[in-house]
C-alpha cells in the first residue's frame, strides 16, 4: 500500500475522473506529490494544481498510513490488479477503495440484493432465501450490510456457504447500523467490506447514494426485494440500468407501501422475479456470454418436503407470505379454536409457519 496514492485519493477538489486522468498522463501519484506548483500548472492547469499544492501542505502521510493499517485495511487504487474490473469500466467510479477482507472475485459472477430496511416478513424470507441461493451456487452477494434486507441476503449467502461483500457508506472501519456488528464481522471473515471514504468517516445520509453506484457496478445482476416509492433501492437499480446491469424485481401487494418502488420497476420493464428459475435463467446467460462451465441449481436446501394431515393442510391453505391474525385464520378454516392453536404450534415446531407477532402466523419460506 502506498502512502503518496493514499494522499493523492484523498485530495478535495478533484473528482474520480480527473485524479484518473492525472495519473493516465504518465505521472504517478508520488511524482505529483514532489512536482513545483509550476510543473503542476503546466501540467494540469493551475486550478488543479492549487488543489494538490494545498492538499500536499495538509496531508501528513505516515498518519494517514496508520490509520489505515490499524483499521486493518488496504487501499487500493485505479491502476492496482485487485481493483475491480467491473468498476474499471464505468465513468464516476473512485479512483481507491478501502477493503478489510477480501475483493470481489473477476471470474465468479457478482448479485446485488438490495432492499428495504423496514423490510415485511416476506421481504425478509425472500432476501435470505435469493441469498441462500446464490452462497449454495457459488454466486457472490453484493449488498450495503444494511437493517433488513440487505443484511438478511448477506447472512442467507453465508449460510448457503457463499461469499458476501458489504459496500459502505461510511468508512470500513465503522460498522453501521452497530446491530449488524456480528453480520459486519462475518462478512469480512467469508467476504470483505467495501468503500470509497477515508478511515473513520460517519455514515452521513449523502455518501449512501454514491455507495449505490458502486453495488450495482461490482454486480452483475440487481435483484430488489422490497423498496419504497423513493428509496435508496431505486437509486440502485437506476444506477445498473445506466451501467447496463440486469435489474429484476420482486412483486408485491398493491396495497403495500414497501412494494411500491418494486412495481414501479416491474411497470418500467423490470423482470418479474417469480422464483429462483428467473434468476437461475439469467444467470445461465450470463455464463455462457462468459464462457463459464457448469450450470446453476435454483432448487435449493429453502424448498421443503411437505407431510401434513388434513386438518394440518387446511390451517397451512388460509396462510401466506404476508403474516395473517388469528381471528381470520378461523373463520376461513372453520375448526374449533383450541384444534387451530394446536396445528399452528405443531406447523411452527416442524418449520412451515413463523409466528410474526402474537397471534399473526405466515408461511415459512414456500
Amino acid at each position: 500500500m502506498d502512502k503518496y496514492s493514499l494522499w493523492f485519493g484523498n485530495i478535495l477538489g478533484i473528482g474520480n475522473a480527473g485524479k484518473i486522468n492525472m495519473v493516465k498522463s504518465g505521472r504517478s501519484p508520488e511524482e505529483i506529490y514532489h512536482m513545483t506548483w509550476e510543473e503542476l500548472s503546466l501540467l494540469f492547469g493551475e486550478e488543479q494544481a492549487e488543489k494538490v499544492i494545498l492538499a500536499r501542505k495538509e496531508a501528513d502521510l505516515d498518519k494517514e498510513l496508520e490509520k489505515v493499517c490499524a483499521a486493518k485495511a488496504r487501499f487500493i487504487t485505479y491502476e492496482e490488479k485487485d481493483y475491480p474490473a467491473r468498476l474499471r469500466e464505468l465513468c464516476g467510479m473512485p479512483y481507491g477503495l478501502y477493503v478489510r477482507g477480501q475483493m470481489p472475485r473477476q471470474d465468479l459472477i457478482s448479485v446485488a440484493i438490495v432492499g428495504a430496511r423496514s423490510a415485511t416478513p416476506y421481504g425478509k424470507e425472500i432476501a435470505h432465501d435469493i441469498g441462500k441461493i446464490c452462497g449454495e451456487n457459488n454466486i457472490q452477494v453484493i449488498s450495503g450490510l444494511a437493517r433488513g434486507v440487505d443484511g438478511i441476503s448477506q447472512s442467507g449467502a453465508m449460510e448457503g456457504g457463499g461469499t458476501t461483500f458489504g459496500v459502505l457508506g461510511c468508512g470500513v472501519d465503522i460498522c453501521y447500523p452497530p446491530g449488524n456488528l456480528q453480520v459486519y464481522m462475518e462478512v469480512i471473515k467469508r467476504g470483505g467490506v467495501i468503500s470509497e471514504f477515508p478511515i473513520g468517516t460517519k455514515p452521513l445520509p449523502g455518501h449512501f447514494p454514491s455507495r449505490n453506484r458502486i453495488i450495482s457496478g461490482l454486480a452483475d445482476i440487481v435483484v430488489v426485494v422490497e423498496a419504497k416509492k423513493k428509496s435508496g433501492s431505486l437509486i440502485t437499480a437506476d444506477f445498473a440500468l445506466e451501467q447496463g446491469r440486469d435489474v429484476i424485481a420482486v412483486p408485491g401487494r398493491i396495497t403495500d407501501m414497501t412494494s411500491e418502488g418494486c412495481n414501479h420497476l416491474i411497470s418500467q420493464g423490470a423482470e418479474i422475479y417469480m422464483g429462483p428459475e428467473t434468476l437461475e435463467r439469467r444467470l445461465q446467460s450470463i455464463a455462457e456470454v462468459r464462457n463459464m462451465k457448469g450450470t446453476f441449481n435454483m432448487e435449493s436446501t429453502v424448498k421443503k418436503n411437505f407431510a401434513l394431515t388434513r386438518e394440518e393442510a387446511i390451517v397451512f391453505g388460509c396462510l401466506g407470505l404476508r403474516p395473517k391474525r388469528l381471528e381470520e385464520v378461523l373463520t376461513e378454516c372453520n375448526l374449533p379454536m383450541g384444534e387451530v392453536m394446536g396445528i399452528l404450534m405443531d406447523l411452527e415446531i416442524k418449520g412451515y409457519v413463523k409466528e410474526a407477532s402474537k397471534n399473526n402466523y405466515y408461511v415459512n419460506r414456500l
